[in-house]
């Protein structure tokens, strides 16, 4: 019985340190516009951007999804198409790659449609 008491009160001093240590206030962050204005941050404050990266931001609207689609991760998307590999080995599997080129041409049509009659929209920042 003393082992379990010894082993009870080491795991309840534990748990009483990290309750302790989540418990404690956190640092406080500068917002952009107050940095932005030359606010000044003391050393428990978290660094915030610089102001020149404030200019940096770019907003995209109506970004073209045909140079996007260069980017598409297909190891991303095929498990969702219940197709299981790595692409593109994933298309010349011995048992399954005719139906599986088949899945993948046909997300590629959609994907075609997509961009040709632009049916959705990339924006982004």
């Amino acid at each position: 019985m003393t082992a379990r008491r010894a082993f009870v009160a080491e795991h309840r001093a534990s748990y009483e340190k990290l309750r302790k240590a989540h418990s404690a206030p956190r640092q406080q962050v500068i917002s952009l516009e107050r940095r932005a204005r030359g606010g000044r941050r003391s050393s428990g404050v978290l660094k915030t951007c610089r102001r020149r990266s404030l200019r940096a931001w770019h907003v995209l609207d109506n970004f073209s999804l045909a140079t996007l689609r260069k980017f598409i991760d297909w190891n991303a998307v095929l498990p969702h198409l219940e197709l299981k590999g790595v692409y593109p080995r994933i298309l010349d599997d011995e048992r399954q790659g005719r139906r599986r080129r088949q899945i993948f041409a046909e997300a590629n049509a959609l994907l075609d449609t997509i961009v040709e009659k632009k049916l959705l929209t990339a924006r982004g920042v």
